[in-house]
């Protein structure tokens, strides 16, 4: 793909697929609380509507849409630093998401309380959370065309200092 945005896009979108399934197989088996359908949906929808059909749609329109917003993001790191350590930079991306969105707007605003009440269900909401960082970056870092070396780390070439 020759263009960035497009591959941050379907990235994020294959990237959430991927985390949604694994935590729903979660909420399934009973380990976790609530899944990656109602978190997002808890941002349109009260209580009552999120356990429907169309509260499980719109938490799914959420849930993808946010994944192309994250990826696009990350899309602008890597543009910034570059596709060496591509792996480590999604992890770090992990975390930091996962402290900014579960740790701070969370708690602030009370979104999804059970991430609060609930330790397990919190932590596998972060493994979700590599699976979604770890699949969305490569495919942006496989498939996004980047220029070659924009923030070099060769500093033995007087011409890049």
């Amino acid at each position: 793909m020759s263009d960035r945005i497009v591959a941050a896009i379907f990235g994020g979108i294959i990237g959430s697929i991927l985390q949604t399934a694994l935590g729903y197989i979660f909420y399934l088996t009973g380990l976790a609380k609530t899944n990656h359908l109602l978190m997002a949906g808890n941002f349109f929808l009260n209580e009552s509507a999120l356990n429907t059909t169309a509260g499980y749609i719109v938490g799914l329109l959420a849930d993808l849409v946010m994944g192309g917003f994250l990826a696009l993001i990350f899309v602008y790191l890597i543009s910034i630093t570059g596709k060496d350590y591509w792996l480590l930079k999604a992890l770090g991306y992990t975390g930091f998401v996962w402290v900014l969105g579960s740790g701070l707007l969370d708690r602030a605003f009370n979104i999804v309380p059970v991430l609060q009440e609930h330790a397990l269900t919190n932590l596998l909401m972060f493994v979700t959370n590599i699976v979604y960082s770890v699949s969305m970056a490569y495919f942006v870092v496989r498939w996004g065309r980047f220029p070659s070396n924009i923030i070099t780390q060769d500093y033995d070439d007087p011409d890049n200092r």
